[in-house]
């Protein structure tokens, strides 16, 4: 997945995260939370293996 992709997804999350708050749903706004951290790491992996592989070429 390219870097940019998670940023996109993140997005997203953090969009429900906030729509979930507005409704009170504090249990299902926890695991998307969780779910952004993921991505967050993912992202952040992936940003440096695309600039490993532009060092390379």
């Amino acid at each position: 997945m390219q870097p940019e992709q998670y940023l996109l997804l993140i997005g997203e999350l953090h969009g429900c995260s906030q729509h979930l708050s507005a409704i009170d749903e504090l249990d299902d706004r926890e695991v998307i939370n969780e779910m952004i951290v993921k991505y967050n790491k993912l992202y952040f992996k992936s940003v440096k293996e695309y600039e490993q592989k532009s060092k390379c070429h």
